[in-house]
């Protein structure tokens, strides 16, 4: 089943709980799409390029290593892949 068959279900199955919970819970299927994106774009990167990441609700990025800011997308991608099959 892919992520937009699962926001389709889920969403049927909470609109009976109101319009702000299904907004909520059909985002994270993209947001995953997402996280996959960036876990694949840094797992094919070259080993002499650099990696910046932004602090949170700011405009400023950081010179990151490239091995933890990976590590660190996978795990972000494994806690948002539990929480869609918990739902």
């Amino acid at each position: 089943m892919d992520n937009f068959q699962q926001c389709n279900v889920v969403i049927q199955l909470c609109s009976v709980q109101g319009k702000l919970i299904t907004e909520v819970i059909c985002v994270v299927p993209q947001q995953i799409s997402e996280q996959k994106v960036a876990v694949d774009e840094l797992s094919n990167l070259k080993k002499n390029r650099k990696v910046y990441t932004q602090q949170r609700n700011s405009n400023i990025f950081f010179l990151a290593d490239k091995s933890q800011t990976l590590g660190s997308c996978k795990k972000e991608l494994d806690r948002m892949k539990k929480e869609l099959q918990d739902l």
